[in-house]
């Protein structure tokens, strides 16, 4: 698979992008856990996160086991309650205090991203607190020293401890389908 990005700008590549999904997602998949370039990182976020701007294929991506490729590079070394490790994918809970994080700004930020989008529908909220994604994305965001990076994981952990109160996406993603959605950014 090529490390590039495709321009979802473009419809004809976000129709592309759909109409191979059962072949592109699990290289991108791949790409995400199993790459030491960072540029096929990077590459295989941008592919990911903006496919998953067409919420209709949130679903489809749970059952790919998405989750675990966009958790993995948040979890570090450090050690959590058995508590907050109770009900996580169990690939994730075997690694959690036993590896380093991801290295990579861009890939973190991007993971991120990639599931503050999936906060967009109930049932998308629900998937990620069943997951126990707070406590990944706590723990990251504790040592997290990138300002753009600990906005969005602010957001995210909001969204998640709000979500049972709340049966409407974040303002920020009310309209998402196939649009960008704007992150903050720490460039100037």
């Amino acid at each position: 698979m090529s490390c590039c990005t495709l321009d979802f700008q473009l419809e004809e590549a976000r129709l592309f992008i759909q109409s191979k999904k059962e072949v592109i997602v699990p290289l991108v998949l791949e790409n995400l856990t199993n790459r030491d370039s960072v540029l096929c990182k990077h590459g295989s976020f941008g592919v990911l996160r903006n496919l998953l701007l067409i919420t209709e294929e949130h679903e489809w991506m749970f059952d790919r086991n998405i989750l675990y490729h966009l958790l993995f590079p948040l979890v570090g070394p450090e050690d959590m309650d058995e508590e907050d490790k109770d009900g996580m994918i169990p690939e994730i809970a075997s690694v959690v205090g036993k590896k380093a994080r991801e290295s990579d700004l861009t890939a973190r930020k991007l993971a991120i991203e990639s599931l503050f989008i999936l906060t967009a529908t109930l049932p998308g909220r629900e998937r990620l607190i069943k997951a126990k994604t707070y406590p990944i994305v706590r723990n990251s965001d504790m040592v997290e020293e990138d300002e753009a990076t600990q906005e969005i994981a602010y957001e995210l952990v909001n969204v998640l401890i709000l979500s049972e109160e709340q049966t409407k996406p974040p303002p920020m993603l009310e309209a998402c389908s196939t649009e960008t959605i704007q992150f903050p950014s720490n460039q100037k």
